[in-house]
């Protein structure tokens, strides 16, 4: 499905990104979620470093992200078009699958000190993607990094939270409203307390 995805162009409209590779007007994100984009923007601006985000979309929480001014904006997007889009937009973009981009910063070490990953949901069994990347953030976040996702189906069928469990960081929540979103919302976030967690056994 991602192939077919990948291959077809996608529609932007005033309000939603669209695909009709695998369903007729398929919306693949919608400006009602820019409250919720703006909230998350927030939070990982907040320690004012270097910023990588995966999956773009609209362009909304890049948007939010640019305008809290972090020390670097990084963006992986794989559809060729919306690549193209965000460079229209004036973002500096990594063009491909996040599977292949990321394994270049890990083999150049290169690290950041907050991360987002929201992509579109394929295939949950065929085509898992929240899980595989949470297990490689260890590899790219720096000590005291925020690290946020997507938090709704796809990241609880992948068993998200019990990955980063298993790497003892801080979770933090907050909790969006309903009159902002579709829904009341669970806003999580994490940071990287390994590096005290060392200081403390030395």
């Amino acid at each position: 499905m991602l192939k077919e995805y990948l291959e077809n162009d996608v529609i932007f409209t005033e309000t939603e990104l669209i695909s009709n590779a695998f369903c007729k007007s398929c919306p693949i994100m919608g400006t009602n979620e820019s409250e919720l984009m703006k909230e998350t923007a927030d939070i990982l601006c907040s320690n004012s470093g270097s910023v990588l985000n995966i999956g773009f979309g609209l362009g909304i929480i890049d948007t939010y992200i640019r305008n809290n001014n972090p020390k670097e904006h990084h963006i992986i997007e794989a559809h060729p078009q919306v690549c193209e889009k965000a460079k229209e937009m004036g973002f500096d973009v990594y063009c491909g699958k996040w599977e292949d981009i990321i394994k270049d910063f890990i083999k150049e070490g290169k690290t950041f000190d907050s991360i987002y990953f929201d992509t579109y949901v394929f295939n949950f069994k065929e085509y898992p993607q929240w899980a595989p990347f949470t297990k490689v953030v260890p590899k790219l976040l720096n000590p005291n990094g925020i690290y946020s996702y997507f938090n709704d189906t796809a990241s609880k069928i992948e068993k998200v939270e019990e990955i980063i469990e298993t790497f003892g960081w801080k979770k933090h929540i907050k909790v969006i409203p309903k009159s902002t979103v579709h829904k009341s919302y669970e806003l999580i976030w994490y940071i990287n307390k390994w590096f005290l967690k060392i200081l403390i056994f030395i």
